[in-house]
């Protein structure tokens, strides 16, 4: 019997300092605090790498890949093409900077603290940037859209319309699925 008890709180203790070990490894230890600002520079590092590379992510689908898309899609003419191009470079700057100022607004909601004297009133000031810059960035669409609309022929606008759809426009192989 004393061998059993023995076992059994060797076996406690062994999970107990295995769960205590792997709690701690999860939190990251002193340096948690760095290691989560380190994720979100890196995130953001990432993000700009995509925009370089002429891939827009959040709230902004127009570059030179969409252009050529397009282009092919739709069977648009040389002219129709560049002007397509120009129209999306155009409004590709003005969405990554945009982009650039949410990122921004993000990070200044982060590094303030709800002990600081102004927390309440910064955090509001910074949702009615936030949300202004969304309806930038909304309108900013809608008038690039408009626009494209503007350079396309009714047949190209209908095959736009089914493309889109379908969701094929945004890298889903497949359409819409039911």
């Amino acid at each position: 019997m004393k061998n059993s008890m023995k076992k059994a709180a060797l076996a406690t203790t062994l999970l107990l300092t295995s769960a205590m070990a792997t709690s701690a490894f999860a939190w990251g230890g002193k340096d948690h605090d760095d290691r989560d600002r380190r994720g979100y520079d890196d995130d953001r590092g990432r993000m700009e790498q995509r925009d370089e590379m002429g891939h827009s992510g959040m709230m902004g689908g127009f570059d030179k890949r969409m252009a050529d898309r397009l282009a092919y899609e739709l069977v648009l003419d040389a002219d129709t093409t560049e002007k397509v191009k120009t129209l999306f470079a155009e409004a590709g700057d003005e969405m990554k900077s945009i982009r650039d100022q949410m990122r921004d607004l993000h990070k200044a909601n982060r590094d303030i603290k709800p002990s600081d004297e102004n927390y309440i009133a910064t955090v509001t000031a910074n949702a009615q940037k936030g949300s202004e810059l969304h309806v930038k960035a909304m309108t900013k669409m809608a008038e690039t859209q408009k626009a494209l609309y503007a350079l396309l022929t009714p047949e190209q606008i209908a095959k736009l319309e089914q493309i889109q759809e379908n969701g094929m426009m945004h890298g889903k192989r497949g359409g819409k699925h039911h």
